[in-house]
């Protein structure tokens, strides 16, 4: 299971008083059928809530062109952190008992002022064109990697043709090959 917060949306979803439309989606599990990407880019709005272990389901959120909700939390990936960081989203507030009125208000303070949500949205693809391309996954590994070199306690000692990695080497390695 993921978030407590599914399920208060989930039991909301299609009420008249809520702009909420949620299922319940367990794909380990097989249930539920996942939201395709035609209908990410057809929604206005889109809510990511951290699961109980590493999610990757806000990477496709973004660069729909939807605006993005996002409740604080205390998990974080390597994307999460860096779109929070942006401040291309909405923030929400979290709390279970209040979570469906506070999405729909969220959602109608946006629509009150829509310069600023087309602004805020048209930002956030800007953002993930920049920042989520795969050159961008290679430069991130690639310094993790030097950082933690840079804390190990041991001297390497390169045996035979060893040399040190460098962006070059990198990009030599991670060229697909095309089929066809």
């Amino acid at each position: 299971r993921t978030s407590s917060l599914r399920d208060a949306l989930i039991a909301c979803s299609g009420k008249p008083q809520y702009r909420v439309d949620a299922s319940s989606v367990q794909h380990k599990l097989k249930i539920g059928k996942a939201i395709g990407a035609l209908d990410r880019v057809a929604s206005q709005y889109l809510v990511y809530l951290d699961g109980r272990s590493f999610s990757s389901g806000m990477l496709p959120m973004i660069p729909t062109g939807a605006l993005v909700m996002l409740p604080p939390s205390p998990w974080t990936t390597l994307h999460s952190r860096a779109f929070r960081h942006s401040g291309h989203f909405l923030p929400f507030d979290p709390r279970p008992d209040h979570v469906c009125q506070n999405v729909t208000d969220t959602i109608k303070a946006a629509e009150a002022d829509s310069s600023a949500s087309a602004t805020k949205a048209a930002a956030a693809v800007e953002w993930a064109s920049n920042n989520l391309k795969i050159e961008m996954q290679h430069q991130y590994m690639l310094h993790m990697l030097q950082a933690y070199a840079k804390l190990q306690k041991f001297k390497v000692k390169p045996s035979g043709g060893m040399k040190p990695v460098t962006w070059t080497d990198v990009l030599k390695n991670v060229k697909r090959k095309r089929s066809g």
